[in-house]
């Protein structure tokens, strides 16, 4: 009820505060605290400690193109937007104290962990699959992912669909740079609550794989400061995909030569 998820939203305020109060100087952002079932467009200007750096830069160029679209009759931007870092600690706290308490238990565990860490990690993850999301995240989540009546109807007809991906808070340039660390799902069903949610907890959970628990480890950030967001955004059924480089990483000193990389269909 209303009462109780005020008590959790207060709850989950205090523990943010202190969290931040501990956190490493440069090398994780501060988080802030949202209420629950929180959903941040993409086009809003948004800050590193709601739901991470890639977020900031995928909503900066979800801005630009936005206003190129005003200037460039047919340019199309992709629908998106983020679930910020607090709602995992909201869905813990719905879960109940028993699993919250037991969620910062393994968590602590791993901060010393040797031969178990992989067991620890993998409870870890079954336990964040099994959260619950927030009805109205996931409705708000569908909503802004759900393209405008007046975009290309006809391309979607094979149905709605989005791509998941991690946005961590973490900003050490050790653990940053590395490609790969975290889950990313390139295709789910926007219309599908059960499948949506899912692929939430996917990425979610990715945070606590032992290669990325380890790196933290080897950086001095705490198991406990580390949280994830989640960007999802519209997928275009498109004839081409590509990954431009504004500069050659084959000839880095050429500022006057950029590199493509193109692939059929969606580039999977």
């Amino acid at each position: 009820d209303s009462e109780t998820h005020m008590h959790n939203f207060d709850e989950t305020r205090r523990y943010m505060e202190t969290l931040m109060s501990t956190l490493p100087r440069g090398t994780v952002s501060e988080l802030v605290l949202h209420p629950r079932g929180t959903v941040l467009p993409l086009t809003e200007s948004l800050e590193a400690g709601d739901a991470g750096e890639a977020a900031v830069t995928l909503g900066k160029l979800a801005q630009l193109a936005e206003r190129q679209r005003t200037l460039v009759n047919g340019v199309k931007v992709p629908c998106g937007a983020a679930l910020p870092f607090s709602t995992l600690e909201h869905a813990l706290r719905d879960a109940g104290e028993s699993t919250h308490h037991h969620f910062y238990s393994l968590t602590a565990a791993l901060e010393t962990a040797d031969t178990a860490l992989p067991a620890i990690c993998k409870e870890l993850q079954e336990l964040i699959g099994g959260l619950e999301l927030p009805h109205m995240a996931l409705s708000a989540l569908e909503r802004h992912l759900t393209p405008e009546e007046d975009d290309d109807e006809e391309a979607r007809e094979g149905g709605l669909f989005a791509t998941l991906a991690p946005s961590s808070n973490v900003t050490h340039p050790e653990v940053v740079e590395l490609a790969g660390l975290y889950h990313t799902v390139p295709v789910v069903d926007v219309t599908n609550a059960q499948a949506l949610r899912e692929t939430v907890t996917q990425v979610w959970a990715s945070n606590f794989r032992p290669r990325a628990v380890l790196l933290r480890r080897k950086a001095g950030i705490p198991q406990s400061a580390a949280a994830m967001a989640v960007v999802a955004r519209e997928l275009i059924p498109v004839e081409l995909s590509f990954t431009l480089f504004t500069v050659d990483p084959r000839d880095t000193q050429n500022a006057d030569q950029a590199y493509v990389e193109v692939a059929v269909g969606l580039g999977e």
